[in-house]
C-alpha cells in the first residue's frame, strides 16, 4: 500500500506535534508493514528529509491541485491523509474522482480552536514582514479590512468542516470527547465516518525506571512559543511565583522550542526579574527530558499534548491545566501527573512547590507515568491506523 501525508508544513521532528505524529505513523506502516509513504507539503523549511517517506513533495505553488494529482498517480497512491487542511478535502476529492485512492482526514485540534486563529496581531505581524512595497501596499489594505475578513473567516469555518466531513472516506480524531464537538461545530448530524486514533509516542524506547533517581532539579516546557494558546507567559509568570519560595531555591525552568514570541518572553523575564529559567530555542528535546523531573504545561487548548505523553515516557511528571478534552486521556490527576483547575494559577504553584519538595512521591508518579505511556506505544496506534485502512479498503 502507498499512503501520501498531506501536511501545511514540511515534516520535521522540531517542526510540531502535528509533524512528529506523521513522522511516527509513516515510519510504523513503513518498518511493521512494509507500505510506502510520501510526503506533500505547502510551506517548505530548510530541513533533511525525513527517512520516513520514499519521497517527499513541496505543492505550494498556483498549480497545487495538479501537483498533487500528479503525485498520486506517478506513485500509485491508495491513501491519501490530509492532516487538518480542510479547505483541500473538496477540491483533492474532485481531482482523484476517477483514481482508486481514498482520503482520511485527521484533525489535530480541539474542534472549534481554529476561531482564535486569523488574530489581529497576525495581520499586523504579516504586514509589518512584508517583503517590497507592493505586498506591503496589499497587506495594509487586508489590515484596514480586517473585521470584514476575520467575520468572513468565522462564518467560513463550520462549513468546511462539514464539507470536509461530506468528502472524506474517514475522518480521524484524537479523542472521543472530540466526536461530539465536531458535530456541533461542523453542524453534522451522523458520526458513522468518525475513527478515533490518539497520536502515538515521539520516541521508541522509555527512560529506565532506575535511572528516575539520576534525575535533576529541572522544571520542564516543550513548545511553541506562542501566546494566547501556548500559554508561555503564565508559565513564567507561575514560575516567577515559584522562586519566591525556598523549595524552589536549587530549582530551573528550561524551555525549548521557538516562535514568534521569543522576544516577548525575554522581555517579560526581565521585567519580573525572574531568576532560573532559559529559553533554549529549537533544539531536539531528548536529552531535556532525560534530566528533567517535572513538565509545565499551561496550554490554553491543545488536540492531543503530544509533548506531555513524551514527559511520561521519559518519566517526567506532567502538570497541567484542565483545559482541553482530551487531557483526561493522558493524565489521572494524582497517578500519573497532576491536573490543575482551569487558570488556577494559585493551585499550579502550590502543587508545582509540592512535587519540588516531596521527592518519594514524585519518583512514583514518575514511575506510574512510564507505565501509563505503554498504551501509546507507535506500535499500537499503528496498528489502529493500518485496521483503519484495511476496513476503508474492504467496504469500498
Amino acid at each position: 500500500m502507498n499512503v501520501l501525508f498531506l501536511t501545511s508544513f514540511k515534516v520535521s521532528p522540531t517542526q510540531g506535534g502535528t509533524e512528529r505524529a506523521t513522522i511516527s505513523v509513516a515510519t510504523g506502516l513503513r518498518e511493521l508493514y512494509g507500505w510506502h509513504c510520501f510526503s506533500a507539503y505547502i510551506v517548505g523549511a530548510a530541513t533533511a528529509r525525513a527517512e520516513c517517506f520514499d519521497a517527499e513533495y513541496c505543492v505550494g505553488g498556483k498549480g497545487r491541485l495538479n501537483a498533487l494529482r500528479d503525485i498520486i498517480v506517478d506513485n500509485d497512491v491508495d491513501f491519501v491523509v490530509v492532516q487538518g487542511i480542510f479547505e483541500l478535502v473538496k477540491p483533492l476529492r474532485a481531482i482523484t474522482r476517477d483514481l482508486k485512492c481514498m482520503t482520511v482526514v485527521a484533525h489535530h485540534f480541539q474542534p472549534g480552536w481554529e476561531t482564535h486563529f486569523m488574530t489581529f496581531d497576525d495581520y499586523v505581524g504579516q504586514w509589518k514582514k512584508s517583503p517590497d512595497p507592493l505586498r506591503w501596499c496589499k497587506r495594509g489594505v487586508d489590515l484596514l479590512l480586517y473585521p470584514i475578513l476575520r467575520a468572513r473567516y468565522l462564518h467560513k469555518l463550520p462549513a468546511e468542516y462539514h464539507e470536509a466531513y461530506a468528502c472524506a472516506d474517514a475522518v480521524v480524531l484524537l479523542s472521543k470527547n472530540h466526536v461530539r464537538p465536531f458535530m456541533q461545530f461542523g453542524h453534522i448530524d451522523d458520526e458513522r465516518k468518525f475513527h478515533v486514533i490518539p497520536n502515538s509516542l515521539s520516541f521508541p524506547t522509555f527512560l529506565p525506571k532506575e535511572k528516575i533517581n539520576n534525575k535533576k532539579n529541572v522544571a520542564l516546557i516543550v513548545s511553541r512559543l506562542d501566546d494566547p494558546p501556548k500559554r508561555i507567559s503564565l508559565a513564567i509568570k507561575i514560575w516567577n511565583a515559584v522562586k519566591q519560595h525556598k523549595e524552589a531555591d536549587d530549582w530551573k525552568l528550561n524551555i525549548v522550542g521557538h516562535g514568534p514570541y521569543m522576544h516577548a518572553y525575554q522581555q517579560l523575564i526581565k521585567k519580573l526579574g525572574t531568576p532560573d529559567v532559559y529559553l533554549l530555542g529549537r533544539q531536539a528535546p531528548n536529552r531535556f527530558y532525560e534530566e528533567s523531573s517535572i513538565f509545565m504545561m499551561t496550554s490554553k487548548s491543545e488536540g492531543w499534548g503530544l509533548t506531555v505523553t513524551e514527559a511520561q515516557q521519559m518519566g517526567v511528571v506532567p502538570i497541567a491545566f484542565n483545559s482541553y478534552a482530551s487531557l483526561c486521556d493522558i493524565i489521572t490527576d494524582g497517578d500519573n501527573g497532576l491536573v490543575i483547575p482551569e487558570c488556577d494559577a494559585a493551585q499550579y504553584v502550590e502543587k508545582l512547590l509540592w512535587l519540588m519538595s516531596h521527592v518519594p512521591e514524585r519518583r512514583r508518579l514518575a514511575a506510574q507515568a512510564i507505565d501509563s505511556a505503554h498504551r501509546y506505544e507507535n506500535s499500537k496506534i499503528v496498528e489502529l491506523w493500518h485496521a483503519l485502512f484495511k476496513q476503508l479498503k474492504d467496504e469500498k
